[in-house]
């Protein structure tokens, strides 16, 4: 699916970047707030925008208000890093996941899977060495810039 990402943070977009790449999803684009975000998804007509929460330009549910009613995306995921009162009205908008910080494959799959009404995809394997792979029979652990999130 084709995604395009909402969050001020570049560490967050770098990370979730890395969490799609894993599920087999592409990124085409990414900003720093609603504005950008509304006008990007206009161009680039991604599957899923994953919004951050907080934006401080426009508020959360009009922005997704805004992705749905110009017909930009087919499903939303709100990243949220506390919750908040407009959280609550979100829950009942279809193909709207909300997902609390912080971001693991298993919490993005299954919410591209919800928001898109799409079965649960399954993550590709990471690229071993053909040497390593004979000699350990347990999968290489997956690095990511940052190190506190949990798959």
């Amino acid at each position: 699916m084709r995604v395009i990402i909402g969050d001020p943070d570049p560490k967050h977009v770098a990370y979730l970047k890395q969490i799609l790449g894993i599920l087999n999803h592409t990124p085409v684009g990414s900003g720093n707030d609603a504005t950008w975000m509304i006008t990007a998804a206009r161009v680039t007509k991604p599957d899923v925008a994953i919004v951050y929460a907080h934006f401080e330009d426009i508020r959360l549910v009009k922005t997704v208000q805004s992705l749905f009613a110009n017909g930009y995306v087919k499903g939303i995921i709100v990243g949220a890093k506390s919750p908040i009162s407009e959280i609550d009205f979100l829950h009942a908008v279809p193909h709207t996941a909300i997902v609390m910080r912080p971001f693991t494959v298993q919490k993005m799959n299954e919410a591209i899977a919800l928001a898109t009404n799409t079965p649960i995809a399954v993550a590709r394997p990471s690229a071993a060495k053909p040497a390593q792979a004979a000699a350990s029979a347990s999968p290489a652990p997956i690095a990511f810039e940052r190190p506190s999130f949990v798959i």
